[in-house]
């Protein structure tokens, strides 16, 4: 063991995980959730077309979008309309670490062509 740098070996019970941080929980959640959810049209993709498109989307403590609001218009119908269809009438995870009764989440979805 000492080869490898090692003096002693730690029992399991010695090892304690790192303390959990709920925003950082939650933000992981989220973020499998949009991953899950973000479509790139097919139209899009034929013709070319890329761009980015950033939304605020308000939510409540459940998870539900009461929301969704365009900050910045990718150019392309086709990308801003698979961006609000990602978000209309769904519910995202829920219980966020958060006070409030509502709250928003500001998002750019980058809509990236790889290999053209």
């Amino acid at each position: 063991m000492h080869q490898y740098g090692y003096d002693r070996i730690v029992p399991q019970s010695d090892v304690k995980p790192p303390p959990s941080d709920p925003a950082h929980d939650y933000g992981r959640q989220l973020d499998l959730w949009i991953r899950g959810h973000m479509i790139y049209p097919e139209a899009a993709q034929k013709a070319g077309i890329h761009g980015y498109t950033t939304v605020t989307v308000l939510i409540n403590r459940q998870g539900k979008v009461l929301s969704i609001r365009f900050v910045k218009s990718s150019g392309s119908v086709l990308l801003d309309n698979a961006t609000m269809s990602m978000f209309i009438g769904k519910t995202l995870p829920g219980n966020p670490p958060l006070k409030g009764a509502v709250f928003h989440i500001d998002l750019t979805i980058n809509y990236t062509l790889v290999g053209h």
